[in-house]
């Protein structure tokens, strides 16, 4: 059976699924469940000067997912965001439920009343969901910046050394220094070639 064209374009450009995915999504994960439970507990505490602590929570959640997976490529970068997102409205879904259970101690716990409540704070005056939403997608950026300037250093495997698909560091870069050549080496009895 012959696949169109629609098919064979997306089916070729979707790439495998690789450790450090895992690893970012895990990651960033954990660090949205901290980072929500800490910022509805300022929330609580504090009320709406908990947006000061926004950013901070979303420079976690993507510095977490670079950090686990030690690159900053598209599929990182976009996980960093949505998990971004995902942080804000569970914080803010654990201040709404808080505030409705405040709000009428002697009944049970409504999650409709904490689900209207949440939405309300995104589409109601102040807007503080909305702008919670941008203040940590702007700490998400600041984390993200660092995926463009810095190297993040991977471990590979060799082939030529060692066990079939033993880990081994990366290589030391080598300079030349007045015509010597420099090579960095873990042996201290080894000289400058």
């Amino acid at each position: 059976m012959a696949e169109n064209g629609f098919v064979a374009f997306f089916s070729a450009s979707e790439p495998e699924p690789v450790p450090e995915h895992f690893l970012a999504l895990l990651y960033g994960f954990a660090a949205v469940l901290l980072g929500a439970a800490v910022w509805s507990g300022i929330g609580v505490l504090s009320n709406l000067w908990s947006l000061l602590a926004v950013p901070g929570m979303g420079w976690i959640i993507g510095w977490s997912c670079l950090h686990g997976g030690r690159r900053g490529d598209t599929f990182i970068r976009a996980s960093a965001w949505v998990l971004t997102v995902l942080g804000v409205v569970l914080g803010l879904f654990a201040q709404s439920a808080f505030s409705v259970v405040l709000g009428s101690p002697d009944s049970e716990f409504q999650a409709r009343a904490a689900v209207l409540e949440c939405w309300h704070s995104f589409a109601e005056p102040p807007w503080f969901g909305s702008a919670s939403v941008l203040l940590a997608l702007f700490g998400a950026s600041r984390a993200l910046r660092r995926a463009r300037t810095e190297t993040v250093v991977t471990w590979h495997r060799e082939a030529s050394e060692g066990a079939p698909g033993a880990l081994a560091a990366p290589a030391p870069p080598a300079s030349t220094v007045a015509g010597a050549r420099l090579v960095a080496t873990n042996d201290p009895g080894s000289r400058a070639a």
